[in-house]
């Protein structure tokens, strides 16, 4: 019996089994481990990938696949290893961990569609294949699943390769109802307007050091991780691209991740400048078509560089030798719907089980990594100083509490509307960043108190001037601004709060003849939006930016003199354990966009907290003085990096079910908790969003000494749990949550 009788394949459903089909021998030169098959599944046809062979199953009634849908395999036995880890550690269906290989959106509803050529039929077409003619000259394209259930029973795949063969019938394969490839055969280029630029400056001293270090470890062929820890405008940059030249040059690929679709151009400019004609990129801000285009020049060997954001680190090199984390403290790195990984992690686990160098970058470590490269899992690289010694911005801090006695503007200090205008008139930029989208946190009737809520949502809706809307941030839901309050009927409604696109009207009140421009999510939904205001900024089209967390990370602007945080508040008061990690990391990154050319830099942060113990090193630009604080403030309540954290997370659309069930998952977790003492459990209780998108939400946050630990405790939950009835509550693992809210 053929080896290539039976396979184990693993579907693109929320399904964590695997499943046995029989290959047609028609089939059976076509299958490999790594490809995509279509299989019959209940009674629908879904895709599936190829995990490996069996002889003799035990399993009866096995079922034939339908089709191989790919040409080449998308994955090897090496990275199925790593793709099945994956699925253990997340706690995610392989299928659903191996259908984040494609693109997005192009993953599924792969077919053969058949069509009748010009070609006369010839005289000694008869039987089956005569059949098969008839059916297919009576449809103007017809797909492979439809001829299957014409000729149930029949064996029509040699029959087809036999019309295919004489010419009388050709084959074209469809996604979705769209043809694969376009068919002029040109390639969808997202690189088209990138202007490649050029990197004429020498590295530094300290950027040699690192340099050295990272060469070598691109030499050996052992796992070797870098943390590249610099201070804003250290020159980062630089050394990554020597790295990637060194790597190319030693026949390795390469992928560069950012934590953004915003940011994926200034590298792209610099890289193509390197390696033209050798760059793809991906990410979801690209067309359905330019990404599968993308995506099969890097499978097909004709890209030595991948930049783009989470989703490349699936990118398919053969060779890859260099994984590249830029920023690689930004929360946007995990993924929290469906499989949660989180694509820095990820990277280092590739690098172990591949032996690859990878390198994290960061003016502001995590805790976590810097914690790792201090007890010598990572290797430290520091940047001490900024490119060419330019100073690092003058940082001042301003009481709010003390602004709200003066009269007039709240919401921008006397002092920053001062360096505003004095900044104007020397012609150079200002960036003003607020962390909060809108024009204000929510509207109120100041006679009865009422607020409008989201009616799918726990939170306020978010008043959009511009539009004339009250949104969700969460569930997109919306309503026109009202003018009279629909509890007491009365004309007092207010809004409260402040977000970027109120700033933007006040910078506009403030410098009357300034070009501002907005950058935040409402303007940027357009396909390259992002791009053309940072080409505007770049330019100098632009005297003021003001914009959200897109504004504060990774962008080079030489006559950005003046940074202002309009709120340093926003994120100091998230109930979460690493609210004061992410505002000294925003601060530190947004003022780190001052000063970055030949004119010394200032930067203004307005808070109503002026006390908060991450303040003070945020201006002095003092990591590891934040470090020492934070790490004693981790270790006395055991968060990471001395526990490892999972939530488990219930949400249903009747309340009490949700709550119920929690509470069962509780008793469990208890009766489990009895035989370690490895790991603590708090909750299960209502999530601070307590419904989202329409749906009741509780959780259980539960701490680990260990990884091991932990994930043994949660196997042995899910198994208790499965002979308990779920309902209609959904249960998730978040495994290292970025937030615990």
């Amino acid at each position: 019996m053929s080896k290539k009788t039976f396979i184990d394949v693993a579907v693109e459903l929320p399904v964590d089994r695997i499943f046995t089909y029989k290959v047609p021998d028609a089939l059976s030169d076509q299958v490999e481990i790594g490809k995509r098959v279509l299989v019959p599944f209940g009674k629908r046809v879904v895709t599936g990938f190829c995990l490996g062979f069996r002889e003799n199953p035990e399993v009866k009634g096995i079922k034939d696949i339908l089709d191989v849908l790919d040409d080449k395999p998308v994955f090897d036995e090496k990275r199925l290893s790593f793709f099945q880890w994956m699925a253990s550690y997340y706690f995610a269906p392989v299928g659903a961990v191996l259908s984040l290989i494609y693109p997005a959106g192009l993953n599924i509803k792969s077919q053969r569609y058949f069509f009748r050529t010009g070609q006369e039929e010839m005289p000694d077409i008869c039987g089956l294949d005569k059949e098969l003619i008839e059916v297919i000259t009576k449809k103007d394209g017809i797909p492979l699943i439809s001829l299957l259930k014409i000729f149930k029973g029949k064996s029509i795949y040699s029959a087809i390769n036999r019309l295919k063969h004489t010419g009388l019938v050709k084959e074209e394969l469809k996604i979705k109802g769209r043809v694969r490839e376009r068919k002029d055969k040109k390639i969808r280029d997202p690189l088209k307007d990138i202007i490649p630029q050029a990197v004429l400056h020498k590295p530094a001293p300290e950027q040699v050091l690192a340099l050295n270090a990272i060469s070598q470890g691109l030499k050996g062929k052992a796992f070797s991780p870098f943390l590249l820890y610099g201070v804003t405008g250290s020159g980062k940059t630089l050394v990554y691209l020597k790295a990637l030249e060194q790597a190319v040059r030693l026949g390795k690929q390469a992928i560069f991740l950012v934590p953004e679709i915003s940011l994926t151009s200034w590298p792209v400019k610099y890289v193509t400048a390197i390696f033209p004609g050798r760059v793809a990129v991906l990410h979801s801000g690209l067309s359905d078509g330019e990404r599968y285009d993308e995506w099969k020049r890097i499978r097909d060997g004709e890209a030595d560089v991948v930049v783009g954001a989470r989703s490349a680190i699936f990118a398919p090199l053969k060779n890859l030798g260099l994984i590249i984390v830029d920023e690689e403290h930004e929360p946007s790195y995990k993924q929290e719907e469906g499989v949660r990984y989180n694509a820095r992690d990820l990277s280092l686990m590739m690098g172990k089980m591949f032996n690859l160098t990878v390198v994290l970058g960061s003016a502001t470590p995590s805790i976590e990594t810097f914690y790792n490269a201090q007890n010598g899992k990572i290797t430290p690289l520091h940047l001490t100083r900024r490119v060419e010694d330019r100073p690092m911005p003058e940082i001042e801090v301003v009481d709010m509490r003390e602004e709200s006695q003066k009269e007039g503007n709240k919401i921008i200090s006397e002092k920053l509307q001062h360096l505003m205008k004095e900044n104007q008139n020397l012609g150079y930029q200002t960036i003003l960043f607020l962390n909060r989208r809108g024009f204000s946190n929510f509207l109120i009737c100041n006679d009865c108190g009422h607020s409008f809520k989201c009616l799918n949502c726990s939170v306020s809706l978010t008043m959009h001037k511009r539009a004339g809307l009250l949104k969700c941030h969460y569930c997109d839901m919306s309503m026109p601004i009202p003018d009279i309050c629909p509890k007491c009927h009365g004309c007092h409604v207010k809004p409260i709060g402040i977000g970027t696109e109120q700033l933007e009207e006040e910078a506009r009140n403030i410098l009357k003849k300034a070009r501002v421009a907005r950058m935040d999510k409402d303007t940027t939904t357009k396909k390259r939006s992002h791009q053309k205001i940072l080409d505007a900024v770049d330019k100098g089209d632009v005297d003021v930016l003001v914009g959200t967390q897109m504004v504060a990370k990774g962008h080079h602007f030489p006559y950005v003199t003046l940074v202002g945080i309009v709120s340093a508040d926003t994120s100091m008061n998230i109930p979460d354990f690493r609210s004061s990690e992410r505002t000294f990391q925003l601060i530190t990154q947004a003022g780190g966009r001052a000063g970055r050319g030949n004119i010394p830099g200032k930067v203004v942060i307005q808070t109503l907290n002026p006390d908060h113990f991450c303040l003070k090193p945020a201006t002095q630009q003092n990591y590891e003085e934040f470090f020492i604080e934070e790490l004693n403030n981790r270790k006395e309540l055991f968060y990471p990096p001395f526990s490892r954290l999972a939530i488990i997370r219930f949400d249903g659309n009747k309340e009490e079910d949700v709550a119920a069930f929690a509470k069962k998952t509780k008793e469990l977790a208890d009766s489990l908790l009895l035989r370690t003492n490895d790991v603590t459990l708090l909750g299960p209780t209502p999530a601070i969003l307590s419904k989202l998108k329409g749906k009741y939400r509780w959780q259980m946050l539960l701490k680990g000494k260990s990884a091991k630990s932990l994930h043994e405790f949660i196997k042995n939950l899910l198994t208790g749990l499965e002979k308990k009835s779920q309902g209609r509550v959904k249960l998730a693992v978040d495994v290292d949550p970025i937030t615990t809210i």
